[in-house]
């Protein structure tokens, strides 16, 4: 299993335990050595920085346009009223508003208003600064191309009305501050978006590179679970099958077998056919892809072939379940297991009688497990994993999992959650 080393990138691995314990000795240790492979959380799409940026430059003119607005509202109530210079001033603060949604049309608009100082030579740096503020939101959300050529559109008239109107050359500041001011808005606003296309293609490229990342992680574990499925196939596989033929060859052999000794002969031949069986299932699961339905391997319908199985090897089991409940897929697979595997616990480590009690207690079915242990049956060569294993899927499955001793008695309780009812029609539908 060294290729498992190969995918330390996208796999996590816990610290492993220096000795290995025994099943029921497990329970009283922490279990952290699990192996599961981490794929990528659902992604969010947080605001890039750039994008963060051009969010503050906007709010913080939304305020100055709300303050000139005001500002240019008590001059025009207190020093005099022009109704004329009203609607410009309306027009203009309609026109920022509407600049994120419409930023060509509205600077258009209001362009169009500000030039009309040659109607109206009252106060007009408020009215033009709200021309700048629309005109500001255009490199942001249009081309380089469009936003200079909107420029040149909205500088030009208001360059030349200034001059005529104020009677000053064109290189005399007065006349030179319109177009000076437009390029300044002009050159702000497209280099946030210069900025902002870089943060965003920063961000493209990063998630690509996480893309490959992923792809290549889960193509090395499709080809470390086909390598798995193979090693199954050919190793254990086989060996039980070499088993169950001789199983069935000392049937044959014997003159005259006792009926304890073709008990254990049957016994052996039924178990070797359900670990091939499940082996099969196995491999199947290992080898299908994402586009495939993967199969359970085993589910709730086995259980009670699976407590005579216990009860035909001598172990005295009281067992008293219900399989009427609804279980979902994993759940339904982490039930047999969990029996199959507490059982076997039991039967290894246990005096030969256990009760097992599998019952429905609110939304979840309980698997009671209890098992006198034997004395000096700690078992501690053996080195199993089953209580690792049950833990596991239960935790897969959304349940909860305890194992523990009190004094001479072995307790194991699950718990998993049932399958959620399908909502019924109404009566009238």
């Amino acid at each position: 299993m060294n290729s498992w080393n190969n995918l330390e990138e996208g796999w996590q691995l816990g610290e492993f335990p220096v000795a290995r314990s025994t099943d029921q000795e497990e329970a009283m240790t922490p279990m952290s050595h699990h192996l599961r492979l981490v794929r990528p959380a659902p992604r969010a799409h947080p605001d890039l920085p750039g994008a963060l940026a051009t969010r503050t430059w906007e709010l913080a003119l939304d305020g100055v346009a709300a303050l000139m607005v005001i500002i240019e509202l008590y001059r025009e109530l207190t020093l005099g009223f022009s109704a004329f210079g009203l609607a410009r001033l309306a027009v203009a603060a309609v026109c920022v508003g509407l600049r994120r949604k419409f930023p060509m049309t509205a600077t258009t608009v209001a362009a169009v208003a500000g030039s009309a100082i040659a109607l109206d030579r009252g106060y007009n740096l408020t009215v033009w600064t709200l021309v700048q503020i629309c005109l500001f939101s255009v490199p942001l959300r249009r081309s380089r191309r469009a936003s200079l050529v909107l420029g040149v559109v909205v500088c030009l008239p208001q360059y030349i009305f200034t001059m005529a109107v104020l009677n000053v050359g064109p290189l005399e500041p007065t006349a030179l501050i319109s177009p000076l001011w437009t390029a300044a808005v002009l050159g702000i606003g497209l280099s946030l978006r210069s900025h902002q296309n870089y943060i965003s293609a920063l961000n493209k490229s990063a998630q690509a590179a996480l893309d490959a990342r992923e792809s290549d992680i889960m193509h090395r574990v499709a080809e470390e679970r086909l390598r798995i499925a193979r090693d199954l196939h050919d190793a254990v596989a086989h060996n039980v099958a070499v088993i169950n033929v001789h199983a069935g060859a000392l049937e044959r052999i014997l003159p005259a077998p006792t009926s304890a000794v073709q008990t254990s002969l049957t016994e052996i031949r039924n178990a070797c056919g359900n670990v091939l069986t499940e082996m099969q299932d196995i491999l199947t699961v290992l080898r299908c892809t994402d586009d495939e339905p993967a199969r359970t391997p085993t589910n709730a319908v086995s259980v009670p072939a699976l407590i005579d199985s216990f009860r035909g090897l001598g172990m005295e089991l009281d067992a008293d379940i219900d399989l009427q409940q609804p279980l979902g897929a994993a759940s339904d697979a982490a039930l047999y297991r969990i029996v199959q595997e507490g059982l076997t616990n039991a039967h290894r480590y246990g005096t030969g009688a256990a009760t097992l009690h599998v019952y429905r207690s609110g939304d979840q079915l309980r698997i009671d497990i209890d098992n006198a242990v034997a004395d000096g049956g700690s078992g501690r060569d053996s080195g199993g994993f089953g209580l690792i294993g049950m833990r596991e899927r239960t935790a897969a499955a959304g349940g909860s999992f305890e194992a523990e001793k009190h004094g001479q008695t072995f307790v194991l309780r699950a718990a998993l959650p049932l399958a959620v009812a399908a909502p019924t029609e109404q009566a009238g539908r």
